[in-house]
């Protein structure tokens, strides 16, 4: 009778025991499942649907020496949160404002250096973040897609293309790269910026070497400053002035074979009488047919003489 009772109660014992862990394992799966949860930071299973976009943008014209502000739009349609590591490549501008980026450089690698930052957003959201630079050259400023690594891939942003103009503060700025070519607003072509243009544009250039520029005709003195030379542009008034213009300062004057003190050796049929004898090639035919009538004329001559003198005369 005592081992039944025993018998009955130990197995009472054990279906409590197996109720309280039932329990307590419900409670263990019920955990389970809230930490379980998707997200991009660690992928589990298939990627969900969704979409994340980021785009660049900035002012296409920015004066040298403004500051240009970049903005990042980044938006996030997946129903999760997500991490994303920005990666973002800066030249030909200096940092003013990196507005949270750090600056990476890979040691041992050829890949350049570039800023980074980490952007957090929560499902369905979207946020813009800016940083700004400012140019240091003039021209066209290349800014590269911004890179945005995910869980779920890497994105790329758009590029931007903005022009650099001067400042035109009407000072031609040498040491700002300015000249007539970059700045023409504040470097005419008739003042020096360190930049020669020998165009036939009737300006002449300061910056030209005598000879260089065919708009630099003359060097007078100006009769009411008497230690004062003055340059004057003859070229373009549709006279040869010599000896200040020929052909290689002002063809526009003096066309090739013209007699201007300058043999140009242009091959256009027109013997240059400024050549020596054999330094224009138009000249060589003009030459050879001279001499040939000369031979020609000497040999008639010295036919007339002999018919006279009996020389020719037929003997019987």
């Amino acid at each position: 009778m005592k081992k039944g009772l025993l018998c009955v109660a130990l197995v009472l014992f054990l279906a409590g025991v197996v109720f309280a862990v039932n329990s307590n394992c419900t409670d263990c799966d019920a955990k389970h499942n809230t930490s379980a949860s998707v997200s991009l930071a660690s992928p589990v299973g298939s990627t969900p649907k969704g979409s994340f976009t980021i785009e660049k943008t900035a002012r296409s014209t920015i004066t040298l020496g403004e500051t240009l502000t970049i903005e990042i739009t980044i938006k996030n349609d997946y129903p999760m949160n997500v991490s994303a590591e920005l990666k973002e490549y800066i030249g030909g501008a200096e940092a003013v404002d990196l507005g949270g980026f750090v600056r990476s450089t890979p040691k041992g690698s050829p890949i350049l250096p570039y800023y980074k930052k980490t952007v957090k957003l929560s499902p369905n959201s979207q946020t813009t973040i800016s940083y700004s630079i400012k140019p240091l050259y003039h021209g066209t400023l290349e800014v590269p897609e911004t890179e945005a690594s995910t869980a779920y891939g890497t994105y790329i942003s758009n590029a931007l293309v903005v022009e650099v103009e001067c400042n035109k503060n009407k000072l031609c700025e040498t040491n700002l790269d300015e000249n007539a070519l970059t700045c023409p607003q504040d470097c005419p072509p008739d003042k020096p910026d360190g930049l020669c243009n020998p165009r036939g544009d009737s300006i002449c250039d300061p910056d030209c070497k005598n000879g260089e520029d065919p708009d630099c005709g003359a060097t007078v003195t100006d009769p009411t400053r008497a230690t004062t030379t003055t340059l004057v542009s003859l070229c373009g008034n549709k006279a040869c002035d010599k000896p200040q213009e020929n052909y290689l300062t002002c063809s526009l004057d003096c066309p090739s074979g013209a007699q201007d003190g300058y043999c140009d050796k242009v091959k256009d049929g027109r013997c240059d009488p400024d050549c020596a004898a054999g330094d224009d090639t138009d000249c060589a035919g003009s030459s050879n047919l001279g001499i040939i009538i000369t031979v020609l004329f000497v040999i008639i001559l010295f036919l007339i003489f002999a018919y006279k003198k009996g020389w020719l005369k037929r003997e019987d």
